[in-house]
């Protein structure tokens, strides 16, 4: 389920999805990082992943994170220590059931 919109952001308008109950219980497992993806929902496009590469997802999650200026070094090196641990896509989509489905795939 999708919460309330927040408006006037400066990424748009956004909106989060809810947690499942599941979710909720396993709130105590670890989970390893695998892919770092940057979505783009465009109309009539097929769901699709291309290669990003990690050098430019590093500078692009540090522009995007808002507290990446407070943590300084330190959200530096976590930050390329998540770019070391996955591989990075750019995804395009128009459909949620598609995009699901390149995701099923993706962690098979």
């Amino acid at each position: 389920m999708i919460g309330a919109p927040a408006y006037d952001t400066h990424k748009g308008t956004v909106a989060h999805l809810r947690p499942s109950a599941d979710s909720v219980a396993r709130v105590g497992e670890k989970a390893r990082p695998a892919w770092v993806v940057f979505p783009r929902w465009r109309e009539g496009s097929t769901a699709r992943l291309s290669p990003h590469s990690r050098a430019d997802a590093l500078l692009h999650t540090a522009s995007h994170a808002f507290n990446y200026s407070l943590l300084g070094g330190l959200g530096f090196e976590l930050n390329a220590a998540l770019m070391d641990a996955c591989t990075c896509h750019d995804f395009e989509y128009s459909d949620l059931d598609d995009a699901l489905r390149v995701f099923a795939e993706l962690a098979a």
